[in-house]
């Protein structure tokens, strides 16, 4: 009964209902809410003893689902979404959207624009983050097509369904790598002609804002992060150092 009674409580961290979007491997995989993306945002908020519960909803909802009295946060998203600034923090994750082509085809594309001149396969509301620069290839393109599923991508590509195809470079390297084999290991050319999109947190809670900026910059300086980043062999996966508020 002593021993009952001088044991050290231990307290749960506080659960954060957070937003995200559908599964898009290596950042987001729902299987145990894993990959980079996710483990970077437990890492930090494990710092601040809390752990996020995450919620899976297609693009486009998760801005409106912020609204919503029992969601705390939302990942992915930027000040084209949210409305309220303040409720964003830092950027946290970079991605890099890219043009493939196959080699065997030597296309020419050496700016957004050059992309109207061919067929081409994106992801699902791609419209409306790639810029107006793409809205205009797009509209000029002879075929334009956007995929929900990323692996359909590359299966229109290697399959030559489209001459071109327009998804973030860490995303194709990891189902490539998956799949090389199936697609014979065709020679592929990446065309590096878009703008990197910093993306950001966002929290009601502004205190919360101010307090993952910290903890993000720290986790970011620790050995936890350059083997997250080898995990899932990342590029361009850090942040460059910000003055947190």
């Amino acid at each position: 009964m002593y021993l009952l009674f001088t044991m050290p409580t231990v307290t749960a961290k506080e659960a954060l209902d957070i937003v995200v979007g559908l599964e898009r491997p290596p950042y987001i995989i729902e299987e145990n809410a894993q990959g980079f993306e996710l483990e970077l945002v437990n890492a930090v908020l494990n710092r601040l003893d809390k752990a996020a519960n995450y919620l899976f909803v297609p693009f486009g909802r998760s801005e409106k689902m912020l609204m919503n009295d029992s969601i705390d946060g939302m990942t992915t998203t930027n000040a084209y979404m949210i409305s309220n600034k303040e409720q964003l923090t830092n950027p946290y994750v970079i991605y890099q959207n890219v043009a493939i082509s196959l080699s065997e085809n030597n296309l020419s594309i050496e700016q957004i624009q050059d992309l109207g001149n061919y067929s081409i396969a994106t992801f699902e509301e791609a419209h409306k983050v790639l810029g107006e620069e793409f809205t205009q290839a797009i509209e000029r393109s002879p075929m334009y097509t956007q995929v929900v599923d990323r692996l359909s991508q590359l299966e229109l590509l290697f399959r030559n369904r489209v001459d071109v195809i327009v998804m973030d470079i860490n995303i194709f390297n990891y189902f490539y790598a998956i799949n090389k084999t199936h697609f014979n290991e065709q020679a592929f050319e990446v065309h590096d002609i878009f703008p990197k999109m910093h993306y950001q947190m966002a929290f009601k809670d502004l205190k919360l804002v101010s307090d993952f900026n910290h903890a993000y910059q720290e986790f970011i300086q620790s050995t936890e992060f350059s083997k997250l980043q080898s995990k899932y062999k990342m590029l361009l996966a850090e942040i460059p150092e910000q003055n947190a508020p």
